[in-house]
């Protein structure tokens, strides 16, 4: 099972107004992407969900030196005690936690994935399923971030949804697919009440390739296009044709509404 993506994301409680020493109770959440950086502030203390900021990355440059701009355009974003980056990609593997070795994680890593230059590999175990998520980030923009966050807790995006979905994945009596909808690729999630049968991104952008991906996982792992059911998240330009597809194979389709993802957000802390 493959798993991918790189991300980073802030999250504080109370944006607009801070008293002395809240930095220290709030989580800055941060998730990269290629496209994007999006951050917030979250208050553990409080149950509103935070407001999640838009921060724009130039295309020419590398993820580092997006980082650095960042970084010089965010000063106010320092002094969290708790910090939070999800790493969007899809250069990630997910495997049983009894058959892994944290020492044998980058071998394990690249038996399942291509070697690349300028690469740490981490992991994050996801204890509510006895999974662990085997993934890749930038050493520039690893040893860049830590520099500057020296607490903080990695994890790629798609973690958040595994473990949250494999909780609703108890409901019925059917087999589910999870798909989280992106502007660049495609996150599958495929559970068995609660048993990860398989997690995998795929970079694209066509709708026709996004069907293709949709349709070959659901007949590997042999689901069933009368009982089994596929619940989508996500919004993108093309979705009602993409729907229109998908609605000629799957009898039980449904589309999540957004209050799932504010539910991930607020559960894990992140934008």
């Amino acid at each position: 099972m493959i798993l991918n993506s790189l991300i980073i994301t802030l999250e504080t409680g109370n944006k607009k107004i801070y008293i002395v020493n809240e930095k220290e109770q709030d989580i800055l959440s941060i998730r990269l992407s290629t496209e994007s950086f999006k951050y917030a502030v979250f208050n553990p203390f409080q149950e509103n969900i935070p407001e999640t900021m838009t921060w724009k990355t130039e295309p020419s440059i590398s993820l580092t030196a997006n980082f650095k701009k960042f970084l010089h355009d965010k000063e106010d974003l320092g002094g969290y005690q708790k910090v939070n980056v999800a790493i969007e990609s899809s250069r990630y593997v997910a495997i049983p936690m009894e058959l892994f070795d944290d020492e044998q994680a980058k071998l394990i890593f690249y038996h399942n994935l291509p070697e690349q230059e300028n690469e740490t590999i981490l992991y994050y175990i996801l204890h509510s399923i006895n999974v662990v998520i085997i993934y890749s980030i930038d050493t520039s923009t690893y040893q860049l971030v830590l520099s500057k966050y020296p607490n903080a807790k990695f994890f790629v995006h798609i973690c958040p949804f595994i473990e949250f979905f494999a909780a609703r994945s108890h409901q019925g009596n059917n087999k589910k697919m999870y798909v989280n909808l992106r502007n660049d690729a495609l996150d599958i999630i495929c559970l068995d009440h609660g048993r990860l049968l398989l997690a995998n991104s795929y970079n694209c952008r066509e709708t026709d390739d996004r069907m293709y991906y949709l349709m070959y996982v659901w007949e590997h792992i042999n689901f069933d296009q009368e009982l089994d059911e596929m619940q989508i998240i996500g919004n993108i330009p093309e979705k009602d044709q993409l729907i229109n597809k998908i609605d000629k194979f799957i009898r039980h389709r449904y589309i999540l509404n957004n209050s799932i993802e504010a539910e991930i957000k607020l559960v894990w802390k992140c934008g």
